[in-house]
């Protein structure tokens, strides 16, 4: 008998549980990942019939004296990913990740903090261009009514809109380093588990 529960993971990558009462059915699926579960295998498996796709960022370097945007391609789910039959390989390679992670989280930081300081100089580019137009035409205007008039403006609704998803980038990727660093707690208790139960193999062997 064989029952499959089908999804969305919480990264947003499609998997199947799959519960299968004998080991023949269980060695017929390709899974990345087997536990014990009531007596029963409960496999879990990325299913072949979805693509699994790659988180995209934009991040930007410093040509000539221009920001130039570069995207940045994560493999969130690979790199996510824990087993304890690989749990010695992923252990070092955890390092290399949580330091190229909190560099592009850095990185990303940096872009948001540069729209926020562009809508500052995009409200003031707008006032002032207010200001000039109305003394051009002798008409005075108040200060809350160029307040008004520059919460409407569309260049500074663009700057907000941009500053907003460079903001969503960096807090997602950044979201991405800290569970990265749990993994490397967990990955050690895992570790500390094996080593207990291969210990608990041994005495009971001698």
């Amino acid at each position: 008998m064989l029952s499959c529960v089908y999804g969305r993971n919480m990264y947003g990558v499609w998997m199947s549980t799959l519960t299968v009462a004998s080991p023949q059915q269980v060695d017929s699926v390709p899974c990345v990942e087997r536990r014990k579960y009531s007596g029963k295998d409960r496999v879990l498996y990325a299913t072949q019939t979805k693509e699994q796709q790659m988180i995209e960022v934009t991040i930007e370097h410093l040509e000539q004296g221009k920001w130039v945007p570069q995207d940045i391609k994560l493999d969130v789910d690979a790199d996510m990913a824990l087993s304890d039959e690989t749990l010695d390989e992923e252990m070092y390679a955890l390092p290399r990740k949580i330091a190229y992670y909190a560099e592009i989280s850095a990185e990303l930081h940096a872009v948001a903090a540069r729209r926020k300081s562009r809508i500052e100089a995009v409200e003031a580019d707008v006032a002032q261009d207010i200001r000039i137009s109305h003394a051009a035409s002798g008409i005075k205007i108040t200060e809350p009514a160029i307040k008004e008039k520059i919460a409407i403006s569309q260049s500074v609704a663009s700057a907000r809109n941009a500053h907003y998803a460079a903001d969503a980038q960096y807090r997602k990727v950044d979201g991405f380093y800290r569970a990265l660093r749990e993994k490397a707690s967990l990955s050690i208790a895992l570790c500390y588990k094996q080593k207990a139960e291969i210990s608990a193999m041994s005495s009971s062997l001698s």
